[in-house]
């Protein structure tokens, strides 16, 4: 048993090899909202903050600069409609660095989770590609 089967159950490890996968080949915007948001949670609980932080950063890596600033914008306002006024705003000219939307997606985790932030973006095929890069970037590490 691989540690990432015994720390969230053969099923979900099994289904996040899959994930993995998606990703890897350019299609997580593929995945269902309520799936994306669901694999996100299950790897994220078993994270420090250091750890989700770094999955962040690699997810973040992965998506182009116009995805980037697309999902930086997006959560620093819904963040701002739900109170978290700690999310600064990017420069609306220039895509932030991954390190920056990284950190971003770590510090709206550690306030309350980011898809509580995020849930009403899960439609946003930009936003569902960030939680399943968090989750696979992750469970990478663990397999």
């Amino acid at each position: 048993m691989s540690g990432l089967e015994g720390l969230l159950g053969g099923d979900l490890a099994k289904s996040l090899g899959g994930l993995i996968e998606q990703f890897e080949g350019g299609n997580a915007h593929q995945v269902a909202p309520a799936d994306a948001a669901a694999h996100h949670d299950a790897v994220a609980k078993h994270l420090s903050a250091q750890d989700y932080e770094r999955a962040a950063i690699d997810a973040a890596s992965k998506l182009t600069p116009e995805q980037r600033k697309e999902l930086a914008a997006e959560l620093t306002k819904a963040a701002g409609a739900k109170g978290h006024t700690e999310a600064a705003a990017p420069h609306p000219a220039e895509a932030p660095s991954a390190d920056a939307v990284g950190k971003l997606m770590a510090g709206l985790q550690g306030s309350g989770g980011l898809t509580s932030v995020a849930e009403g973006l899960l439609g946003n095929p930009t936003v569902r590609t960030a939680l399943v890069g968090v989750a696979t970037s992750a469970a990478k590490k663990l397999l």
